[in-house]
């Protein structure tokens, strides 16, 4: 991950690397993403690294780009893994959780109360 930050426009941004890649190489040429959270001004931007417990996720809005993702990966969570390299698939079975932290967005950075 650290070539992500060989190109002098990615040493600015003080972000984890797992932040830097899923939101600008991930992420950065998905039209809908973009569409949703382009406006960000990513120079405004950190992040930092929390425990979320699972119930938390129950009812977390998403952004319109992502919009019945996580239940599409819930209901068709063996299509999704075996499309991912092996050690996602052992990283959810060992530890019930993503193998990379999911990248969460605090919905007030789009001008949203929620």
């Amino acid at each position: 991950m650290t070539s992500f930050r060989a190109d002098p426009a990615l040493t600015a941004p003080q972000w984890p690397e797992d932040v830097l890649e899923q939101f600008l190489f991930d992420h950065g040429d998905n039209g809908a993403f973009v569409n949703g959270y382009g406006g960000i001004d990513l120079r405004d931007v950190t992040g930092r690294l929390e425990t979320i417990q699972a119930a938390d996720f129950h009812g977390m809005p998403t952004g319109a780009s992502d919009v019945g993702c996580i239940e599409g990966y819930a209901e068709n969570r063996a299509r999704w893994v075996a499309v991912r390299p092996p050690e996602v698939g052992r990283h959810w079975e060992e530890r019930g959780t993503w193998l990379r932290p999911p990248l969460l967005i605090d919905r007030r950075l789009l001008g949203s109360s929620e």
